[in-house]
Formats: C-alpha cells, structure tokens, sequence
C-alpha cells in the first residue's frame, strides 16, 4: 500500500515538475502578440484586394475594392524599371468592415477584374490604391512553369503572417490582448514588397528562366518539384507547414535536390493552411492546432531533430539583427569562388539593390561546423553599430553576422547565405554573384550562366 502511495507520489512530483518546466518554457522562448491601440486600426478611402496571391498567364485577377470616390489604382511590375504597366478605374464602392477581416478574409464584391494578357511577364508585382498620402497594396506574383531546372519559392506565407491590414496579424492585435491565431490572404497589404525580394526572382529568370512559385508548393505540388535540380528557398520563408517541412526534407534527403537559402530566419514558425490556401494558422504559443488536438505549434526548433539547422545548416538568431554589414572571406580557394580574384578576409556585398550592406536584417549561425560543411564567408555585422558600417575595423567580434556556409553531399549541395539582405547583392555584388553562379553551374545541367 505505502509503495503505490509513493508511487503516486513521485508522478504527482514529476507531472508538477513537468508543468513548472514546460510553462517556463513557454514563456521564456515563445514571444507573446503585441497589443496595440484600437484607435490604430484605419480604413483608407480606397482600398483592394485580388482574389489570389499567385496566378500564372492569361488568368484573370478578380479584384474587391472599397472607395469612397471616383479614382484610380496603378499596377506595376516590381523589377529594374519598376513601371506602371495597367490601371483600374475605380468607383465609389461600399464594402462590409469588422474587426475578422484580417483573421478570415473581407469576402468583399468583386468590383474590377484584369485578364494577364500579353503585357504580363512572370515575376512579383504590386497594385497601389491611393487616398491622399496613404497607400496600400495588393501584391501577388504571376508564376512561371518553365523548364528550368530551378525553383524559386516565394515567401507568400510570410507575407500573410506579417501583413496587419485590417487590425490584426501574427505579431499584432490592435483589438485585445488576445493571440491571433489565424490570417487570411484575401484582404490589402499595408507595406508593399521589399526590393531585395524581388530582385531575386528577377534576377533568376532573367538569367536562366526559372520557375517562380508560392512557397506553399510544397505541399501538394511534388510532380512540378521534382522536375528541378536547384530550389531556391527565396528571402524569408520562416511559416512553414509539417507538409512543407516534410516535402523539402524529402526532396533534399531522398530526390538529392540542391537547395539554396538564399535569405535567412527560415523554416522557423509551424503553421497550417486550409485547403485552398486562403487562411493560414499558426500557434506561437505551443497551442494545438485547431481540430488537431496532439499537433502543436512553436518554433520548428521546439520540434524533435526538426529545427531549421538541420535542413539549412544555420538557424535565425537575435544578435545582429537588424544590422547591416558586408561579408568577409573565410575560405578563397573554395570552388564557389572560381574565376574571382579573392583573398582570405577579402570583403564583399559592400552594396545591393537596397544600397545596404548585404549581410544584414536577420542572420543565421551554423550550430557546429560538421566535416561536410565550410565557411564560405562570415558577415561583418556588430550590435554596437546601431545597424551602420564604417570600415572592416569595425567588427566588434561578437557572432552578429551571417554565417555563409555551403553543405556538400555526394550528390547534392546546400548554399545558406545566413542574411535576409543577401538577395539584394544578386547582380549588383560581382563576388556575391559569381558565388551564385558557380554554385548553379556545379549543381544543375543549366548552361546559360549569368555573365
């Protein structure tokens, strides 16, 4: 009798133990929603948005807008002559407004719809509605199935979770002190899409056709990716599904897909789609996922052996963020630095599209160096900078900057640059683009290298 009562003892102790770690846990790494003020939350005269994030030619973008008055909204396609290319008349227009908007969608009237006729070309491309001073956006890519032998995953995912267009977002909640759970695509944009981003997309098509595609792809679209030597996980791609981790683990481990990081803090947050990808769910407080009562979210990294590092070789971390600063040179006589002249600590990616220093943003950190693993280069990037660099002397000598390693298989290869910035350097930094290049050359059949 006394053995059982101690027995139940000991698992009342563990349980009560079990409970203190994991809500320490909790919170001392989950970052809680900020709370803003209702007063924050503004509806602009005009505002629109399309009814996907992604088509492909000769789709028609069905488009929902409110107005006020008469006026119109400017189209353009986000690349070097970043130009208006189409415009939408625009009539006064009542449109329904609560405070769910941002959670599951406007399901606003259709007002306007656009047909991508020959004038469309693949890439990113931003729709501007204009009320005095304020602007918003609808941003949605056209994707290109070419046969290519690259892929380029745009981060539509991150742009749902950080868009708070309608008082809400996956950082924010301008209504109460409550998580958000869950955020729709079918509402306006409030920022529109950062350079750096684009110019990546830009700079693969145009010098070797690639394929530009949502991230969300992965799930359920295997057939189109196994078609492709090289996937490029483009710019920020941190919300991540468990069919999206699951499907790019696969076609790295088991297909021997070449993968390049070209950005930082990826793979970081779990999330769901709904079956048509319009709502996106993501539980940063370890919660379970709706309708899936043993399936948790957090990080990937809170996850068994699935944190992002072991697919990426690096993973995010908050020192340096939002810095900026060059590369330097850990390994020159590497083959990813053929036909450049480079020595050890010889520096690079000085400036990119954005006229900032390409190692910056967020960075990624290798864990540990494995024996298949180097160092390419090491970013430049100190905290005490106040996110500016001078000169090479000043390197504080804290592990701020990004970790640019390269992972070498024996039938594949994995290219983490370890920075947000780092795609602004494509085309703009000779060194940062040689790096890329070569990188291609070693791992797909392409023959039309960028010169």
């Amino acid at each position: 009798m006394m053995k059982k009562i101690f027995q139940f003892g000991g698992s009342l102790i563990l349980l009560f133990t079990l409970a203190v770690l994991a809500n320490y846990y909790r919170y001392r790494f989950i970052p809680l929603v900020h709370v803003g003020e209702i007063d924050n939350v503004t509806f602009n005269g005009t505002e629109g948005y399309t009814d996907k994030l992604s088509y492909n030619l000769l789709d028609t973008i069905f488009i929902s807008i409110k107005a006020q008055h008469n006026g119109k909204a400017y189209i353009s396609k986000l690349d070097v002559k970043n130009c208006i290319i189409d415009s939408i008349l625009i009539n006064p227009t009542r449109q329904n407004l609560n405070d769910s908007l941002s959670e599951y969608g406007c399901n606003w009237k259709v007002t306007n719809f656009i047909v991508l006729d020959s004038k469309y070309t693949p890439g990113y491309y931003s729709i501007e509605y204009k009320s005095n001073s304020n602007v918003v956006y609808s941003n949605f890519i056209i994707e290109n199935h070419s046969k290519s032998k690259i892929a380029i995953l745009a981060p539509i995912s991150t742009w749902v979770a950080y868009n708070d267009w309608g008082g809400k977002s996956l950082y924010w909640n301008y209504f109460e002190p409550k998580t958000v759970y869950n955020v729709s695509t079918k509402r306006p944009f409030t920022e529109p899409i950062n350079k750096a981003e684009s110019n990546i997309a830009n700079f693969f098509i145009d010098n070797y056709n690639a394929s530009l595609i949502p991230d969300f792809y992965l799930e359920n679209e295997m057939e189109l990716l196994n078609k492709y030597d090289i996937i490029v996980l483009s710019y920020h791609c941190e919300y991540f599904s468990s069919k999206m981790y699951d499907n790019l683990k696969l076609l790295i481990e088991k297909q021997e897909k070449s993968l390049i990081s070209l950005g930082a803090n990826q793979i970081y947050w779990k999330t769901k789609w709904n079956d048509n990808h319009t709502v996106m769910e993501c539980r940063k407080d370890l919660t379970s996922f709706d309708d899936y009562g043993f399936d948790y979210g957090g990080m990937w990294r809170h996850h068994f052996n699935k944190s992002e590092h072991n697919l990426l070789g690096v993973r995010f971390t908050e020192v340096g963020m939002h810095s900026y600063a060059p590369y330097e040179i850990k390994s020159h006589e590497h083959w990813i630095f053929d036909g450049l002249d480079v020595k050890k600590e010889s520096v690079f990616g000085i400036n990119g599209i954005n006229n900032l220093p390409i190692s910056g943003a967020e960075t990624d950190k290798f864990v540990s160096l494995k024996s298949n693993m180097t160092l390419l280069a090491k970013g430049l990037n100190c905290t005490n900078l106040n996110g500016k660099y001078n000169s090479i002397d000043d390197n504080c000598e804290l592990n701020a900057g990004a970790d640019f390693i390269i992972i070498e298989n024996k039938n594949n290869c994995i290219l983490s640059t370890g920075s947000i910035e780092s795609g602004a350097g494509l085309g703009y930094d000779n060194t940062f683009t040689r790096m890329i290049t070569n990188f291609v050359l070693k791992n797909t059949s392409a023959n039309n290298a960028y010169k």
